[in-house]
């Protein structure tokens, strides 16, 4: 980035704990380049850990849920104020709402380059019904709205969802690119040997039926009714704000059973992997790429996972994990059975996952592929500007 001013970016996400976890290191490496950065985000509880690694922050409301036009309307003046204030060089805008209320913003104050990055299509892509249906028409027209701008860049996680987006004409190839995932230090994130038995299955995810939980219950009874010894850890909290949520009182029942253990949300996820044998998402929603996956197989633990975009892009079927079909809790348990009863092929895959992370799946990799996106967006503006 060789400007004769310092840069000026922006990170605008719906979640300040999103984008705590999720693109604070990318944040970081595009401020160790002398860029001045910022971050648009709700007023959370990640708040002052953001400001407090050093990024000015700018509020802003989202709200969750189904779409409300006056709501709507209250957040895109609140990211319009804060693009106002800022005068970003260039917006890095992540998720729906971001990018398309964030792109109508940018619009209105002249952002010269706007990077949109696609972590998925969540919960709107991921069913049927009159409903979901109704919410994918309003995605489509929204997306179609802003990704086709000339000054602007898509982040897709997978190639299947680009590949969609591109049939449908939502997005231009030469504009979309794809970058796998958040990316993981595999430093915090390091391979440890097994610990003591019995095995422990981790399923490290919101609690939402869409992401599998249900199922994995059920698989898990069928083992259980089998005699195999061995423990499904549930981490993760409900999602009372999506329609998908599991309600505690069901989590609840689950933990009552003798091989379920429900612990809530976890901070320290090395630690959790450490503890378990075998790293477990069957979701049926539409992923970009799970970064508890890809946590899973820095730590050397093998996965098991669902034939699904975004987790066949980090589980490669009999090779570093094992997938199953989406919804079917019998496939499930023998995909979890086989790697509970064989130590040694757990191992196995264990290795070839780290390998894989270290490969393909680096922070240090997904940063730098990010930023050359930038780099070249900002140079192909510049050239427009110069003719």
């Amino acid at each position: 980035m060789n400007n004769p001013q310092p840069l000026r970016v922006l990170f605008l996400a719906n979640d300040d704990n999103f984008f705590f976890t999720h693109r604070l290191p990318i944040a970081k490496a595009v401020r160790e380049t002398g860029a001045i950065t910022a971050v648009a985000a709700p007023d959370g509880l990640m708040r002052p850990e953001i400001e407090e690694a050093g990024f000015l922050f700018f509020p802003v409301r989202f709200f969750r849920g189904n779409l409300n036009p006056i709501k709507e309307l209250l957040t895109f003046f609140d990211v319009r104020r804060a693009y106002g204030a800022f005068r970003p060089d260039l917006v890095h805008q992540t998720t729906f709402k971001p990018i398309v209320i964030g792109s109508w913003a940018a619009r209105g104050q002249k952002i010269p380059a706007i990077v949109n990055q696609i972590t998925g299509l969540g919960y709107v892509f991921s069913g049927e019904g009159p409903s979901r249906w109704l919410l994918r028409k309003v995605a489509e027209w929204g997306y179609g709205n802003v990704l086709g701008a000339p000054n602007s860049r898509v982040i897709f996680q997978n190639s299947d969802d680009r590949n969609q987006f591109i049939d449908q004409g939502l997005v231009a190839p030469g504009r979309s690119l794809v970058i796998p995932g958040s990316g993981v230090d595999e430093e915090v994130f390091r391979p440890s040997d097994d610990p003591a038995p019995p095995v422990r299955i981790l399923l490290p995810s919101r609690m939402l039926w869409d992401k599998g939980v249900g199922d994995a219950v059920e698989a898990c009874r069928l083992l259980h009714a089998e005699g195999l010894d061995f423990r499904l850890v549930l981490a993760g909290a409900p999602d009372p704000q999506n329609p998908a949520s599991i309600n505690e009182e069901t989590l609840a029942a689950w933990n009552s059973e003798t091989f379920i253990e429900w612990i809530g949300f976890q901070h320290d996820m090395p630690a959790l992997i450490a503890r378990s044998h075998i790293v477990c998402l069957p979701s049926f929603y539409r992923e970009g790429i799970p970064k508890a996956l890809i946590e899973g197989a820095s730590c050397g633990r093998p996965l098991v996972s669902t034939d699904m975009p975004g987790c066949r892009e980090i589980v490669r079927d009999g090779h570093n994990g094992l997938l199953a079909p989406p919804r079917d809790p019998a496939r499930l348990a023998e995909a979890l059975g086989r790697l509970i009863g064989d130590g040694e092929l757990r191992k196995s895959m264990g290795r070839k996952g780290r390998e894989m992370v270290l490969r393909r799946f680096s922070i240090k990799k997904i940063t730098a592929d990010t930023m050359r996106v930038y780099d070249e967006l900002l140079d192909e503006i510049a050239g427009e500007k110069a003719l």
